[in-house]
Order: C-alpha cells, then structure tokens, then sequence
C-alpha cells in the first residue's frame, strides 16, 4: 500500500511510523507534507488505507 500511495501523491511519505497493535495486525501512519504547508496523513492497516486527514497551514482538517 505506501507504494500505491507514493504513485498517487506522486512522492514517497516523508515519515513512516509502526504502530504496535495488540491484535497482530501491522498498523502504519504515513505523512507527506506538501510545499504549501498541507499535510497528509493515511493510517494503513495489514497493507489496506482505513484512514485518510489533511490539515492546511492553520491546523484545519480536510478529510
């Protein structure tokens, strides 16, 4: 999945953070951060997208 999500923001995430779960499954947070200031944030869990935020420069969510 950060590949596929890397094809469509047209850049690899800027950080990638592991969660540990305590059901076994692999949870992952990705940011990407735009030239604007925008932020992107996808939570992906076991390689499918759950979640998908973006704030602007004044912390104003974008979902």
């Amino acid at each position: 999945m950060p590949a596929e999500m890397q094809g469509v923001v047209g850049a690899p995430p800027a950080e990638v953070h592991d969660i540990p779960r305590e059901d076994g499954q692999s949870e992952k947070i990705l940011r990407w951060t735009n030239y604007d200031g925008f932020i992107l944030f996808v939570t992906v869990i076991d390689g499918e997208a759950t979640q998908v935020k973006g704030y602007d420069l004044d912390g104003e969510s974008k979902q």
